[in-house]
């Protein structure tokens, strides 16, 4: 068991999309609905999921033993998208 207080952590580094609590690294997903205010204007709103991952060099003891440390995130979004040349 390590009671070591110094260590460090990066970003994992790479990233798969499995299933579930099983994904690896850093993925954003998004899901959204657009609405056409005209030609060339158009609103969208939807969700994000963002999940982070971090793995220390050593394993952190007051964790289980666990190197794989992970965030999970999800928000609401708005996006406006403008497109001039639009005839």
């Amino acid at each position: 068991m390590n009671t070591n207080n110094t260590g460090t952590a990066k970003p994992t580094a790479y990233n798969v999309l499995l299933i579930s609590d099983n994904d690896i690294g850093m993925l954003n997903s998004e899901l959204t609905f657009p609405y056409e205010v005209s030609k060339k204007l158009s609103v969208n709103a939807g969700a994000t999921f963002l999940f982070t991952e971090y793995t220390t060099n050593n394993k952190i003891a007051y964790n289980s033993d666990n190197d794989r440390f992970r965030y999970k995130s999800l928000m609401g979004l708005i996006g406006i998208n403008y497109k001039p040349f639009n005839n």
